[in-house]
């Protein structure tokens, strides 16, 4: 109810929850952010670097993408 009210949506109107975390070369968390947008508002295009992506979250990349160990 809280979010529907701050976003003047109606209940049970699509929501977009985002959760953005940033972690430094010691693998400690250096930003944190939680943002909520209506749905018929948001529209999200992005492009991460490969090896970020391999590097923190393996189980993304398609199994007949990942590089192969020599």
């Amino acid at each position: 109810m809280v979010v529907t009210q701050h976003l003047r949506c109606a209940v049970g109107a699509p929501v977009a929850k985002i959760l953005r975390q940033t972690y430094g070369a010691d693998r400690r968390l250096s930003y944190a952010g939680l943002a909520w947008y209506r749905g018929d508002a948001f529209e999200m295009d992005m492009t991460l670097p490969r090896a970020l992506v391999q590097e923190s979250s393996p189980a993304l990349i398609a199994p007949g993408l990942r590089a192969k160990k020599a």
